[in-house]
């Protein structure tokens, strides 16, 4: 029997940091779920910018692993804009 094909990406958008935690959990903790019906995913997480997140499932990522990428934070004059 051929392993059924396992996909899993969700992007989310929170309105309050304080909401960052727990959204992603829940959203990470569906992937794992789905990560479940393979062994050759793991899951990647990804901060787009200050409020928006995605969560996929990867076959480049070790299985049972969880990646973070802040690909917000990486990008050259992509800080914050603090006003004082």
């Amino acid at each position: 029997m051929t392993p059924q094909a396992v996909s899993y990406s969700k992007v989310i958008t929170v309105d309050q940091p304080c909401d960052v935690e727990e959204k992603l959990t829940a959203v990470v903790n569906e992937a794992m779920a789905h990560a479940l019906h393979t062994s050759n995913h793991g899951i990647v997480v990804t901060r787009h910018d200050q409020r928006t997140f995605s969560v996929h499932l990867s076959k480049d990522i070790t299985p049972g692993t969880t990646v973070e990428r802040d690909l917000w934070r990486s990008n050259v004059g992509c800080q914050p804009n603090i006003q004082r």
